[in-house]
This record gives C-alpha cells, structure tokens and sequence, in this order.
C-alpha cells in the first residue's frame, strides 16, 4: 500500500534533498533496505504512459539500508533544464522498493510542483 505525499515545490536551478524512512507498520522500526533497488518517476498526469523524469538507486537515489532510508538529491545542475510544471498544475510521481526476492512495493505516490520563482534568474 503506497502513502500519499505531496512533495514540496521544486524551485528550477536549485537543489533539491528529501528523505524518506521506511519503517515497519510500529512506525518505529525500519525496514532494511539490503540488496533494494529504489525508482521514482515523474509523469504529467497518472494516464501517462510515459515518465517525464525517472531516477534510481543507481543515480539520484541513496540508500542507506539498515536505517531504512533513502534520499533523493538533485543538484542545481540537474534542475536547470526541468520544465515547469504547466498551468500550476503539479506533475505526479511514484516510488517503489524492488526486493532482492522480487517482491516490488509502490511505497509513496503524490504531486510535484516544478517552478521559476519570481526574482531568480536560472543560469
């Protein structure tokens, strides 16, 4: 079962960090994340076939397994060339947790706003 999270907007040309923890259902104790490979995608909406942005464990995506967390970051470099997202409307996004034994979980699903802030010149 996936938990819905709108992430905070990101700003175009900025870095971006979130972590998440993945934890048992005591909320206390984390999963272990041994041998996982994580991937989040981005889509214009939830029919698209197609993912806009998709990163992985294998890039933008850290585990760190025995404490159960992963962290997406993203440099300035990375965003500079994102589009923003049309009309205010956000983008959609989903994460799932592939198990050594092949069971893959869609842990956290949401919204993503990208956006040019006023004031700030992206270069």
């Amino acid at each position: 079962m996936s938990v819905n999270i709108n992430l905070t907007p990101l700003e175009i040309g900025s870095s971006y960090l979130k972590e998440f923890i993945y934890l048992e259902p005591d909320n206390v104790t984390p999963i272990d994340l041994t041998g996982c490979f994580i991937d989040m995608e981005v889509r214009a909406s939830l029919l698209d076939a197609n993912y806009y942005l998709r990163f992985t464990s294998n890039d933008k995506i850290t585990i760190t397994p025995l404490e159960g967390k992963f962290v997406i970051e993203l440099d300035d470099q990375d965003t500079k060339d994102y589009i923003a997202s049309p009309d205010k409307i956000p983008y959609v996004y989903g994460i799932r947790i592939h198990f050594s034994n092949g069971f893959v979980d869609p842990v956290i699903k949401g919204t993503w706003k990208f956006e040019i802030f006023p004031n700030r010149t992206v270069v």
